[in-house]
This record gives structure tokens, sequence and C-alpha cells, in this order.
């Protein structure tokens, strides 16, 4: 029910493309931005296999600021900003284009109703963080955003998991898990879990939806 009202779907970290597809056959817009080479030849097969020649593809990663940087991991779904994410090997990187999500959707869609996803293997924060006007707009978006604590860190935990779902909190959304539960997570769950260095929720997928 979180999707029916949405207009535009705006993939970050798309991979091969399946939920821009998934996206673009309920007759949303769809917006997929994915940096690796290999991920975006599927990407462009799926949506030519389908004649979904429409779809915007930014072949570029999100962050904090526009620049260059180095992707990390070979190819596959864990290409990664943060070096060893993951254990993945260093000696597989490459250097990418980075923008904003700020940017990327400027002042187009206003007044419409956007759903954004977010998976990009640990660098959700710098992405949010280029991100300020999109969280601010009206209406506000729906979000879907992979949130890891303690899985695949170089260095063990992540160091803005509690400033992520601050950013929401700030912004006047609420945050439920992404499974059938649904279950609400409070400022206490995080704190409580960002003491314990691990996270007691069933998934690192959360839904930050705009209060009622």
């Amino acid at each position: 029910q979180y999707w029916h009202d949405t207009t535009t779907f705006v993939d970050v970290g798309a991979n091969i493309g399946l939920y821009t597809c998934l996206a673009r056959s309920a007759g949303k817009r769809g917006i997929a931005i994915e940096p690796q080479p290999r991920n975006l030849n599927y990407l462009y097969a799926n949506l030519n296999q389908n004649n979904w020649a429409d779809t915007e593809v930014f072949p570029i990663g999100l962050s904090d600021k526009p620049g260059l940087m180095t992707l990390y991991g070979a190819s596959g779904p864990s290409a990664s900003l943060i070096e060893g994410w993951a254990g993945y090997s260093r000696q597989f990187k490459q250097t990418i284009a980075l923008s904003t999500l700020d940017i990327v959707l400027g002042n187009r869609f206003a007044n419409e109703q956007l759903a954004i996803k977010i998976d990009v293997e640990g660098a959700e924060y710098g992405v949010l963080s280029g991100a300020s006007a999109t969280l601010a707009r009206t209406p506000k978006p729906i979000w879907l955003i992979e949130v890891c604590l303690d899985e695949y860190f170089p260095n063990g935990v992540n160091p803005n998991y509690a400033a992520t779902f601050d950013l929401f909190w700030r912004q006047g959304y609420e945050v439920r898990t992404a499974n059938a539960e649904r279950t609400l997570i409070k400022p206490t769950d995080i704190a409580s879990w960002t003491s314990a260095r691990h996270a007691s929720s069933p998934t690192f997928n959360y839904l930050f939806l705009p209060k009622a």
C-alpha cells in the first residue's frame, strides 16, 4: 500500500535493474543509478528486452558531493565505495564518477510522490548526505534502504548507523522493517543496537515513511 500513489521510482544502486523493471512494469517512471559497468550491461539488456527505452539511466555513483572515487569489487551485487567491504579483495577496483541525488533529481517531479530505493553496500549515509533537498521535498518521498550495523563493514561496525536513522526522524519520518511484519523501529532500538554493536532486527532493509 505504500507504493500505490508513487509516480516515479528512483533506484540507487540499481544493479541489473530488477527493482527498476518491477516498478516500470507497474506503470511507474523509472530512474536507475548504477556505476558498475558489468551491471550496466545487464541493466541495458533488461530494459531493451522489455522495450522500456524511456527509463532514465545514470551510469554514476552517488555521494555527498560530485567528483571521482574508487569503486571496490570486481562485479556483481557487492561492489562498494568502502574499501574492504564484505572481505572483497582490494585489488579489484576502478575509478567512477560521482554526483548527488539532489543534482540528479533537481527540481523535477515537483509535487509528485517519489519512491527511492538505496542499496549501495554501506555507502548509504554518503548518498543521503547529498540528498538534503530530496529529504525536504513535499510530499515526502518513500524510501527503502539497506542499512547494516555489524555486517560486512571492514572495521566491524557502521560508523554512521545511528546518524542514518536520525536524518529521517529529524525530517518527520517513521521507520519500519521492510518485511512482512513492518515492525516499527524506535530511537531506543537504534540506541540499544548501537551500544551492543549488533542489531537484533530480523532484516537490514528498512522503510522510511512519512508519518500519517
